[in-house]
């Protein structure tokens, strides 16, 4: 038996693997945990998407209806330069 086939025996070589076991599987629940906090980060934006879908026609009934067109283009104007940033960062993230 050679030097390298004795070192794999023995008590510190069963330590050592079950030292290795233990740190693979935590780092597998550390990216298991990355991958629900990206979904739940996801879940949440599309959460906030719908609310403000939901919302905007109330606005815009409270605007009354001579100012609906200014709401439409005033909403439009100050939303959508950061959709197209928050877009684009996200997009790039992954």
């Amino acid at each position: 038996m050679d030097v390298a086939a004795a070192k794999r025996f023995g008590l510190f070589a069963a330590a050592g693997d079950l030292l290795d076991s233990v740190l693979n599987s935590a780092r597998h629940r550390v990216q298991l945990l990355s991958v629900e906090v990206q979904e739940e980060k996801l879940r949440f934006i599309q959460l906030f998407i719908w609310v403000a879908a939901a919302a905007f026609p109330a606005v815009l009934h409270a605007l009354g209806k001579d100012h609906r067109r200014i709401g439409i283009v005033g909403v439009a104007l100050k939303w959508l330069p950061r959709f197209v940033r928050f877009a684009h960062a996200f997009s790039t993230s992954h």
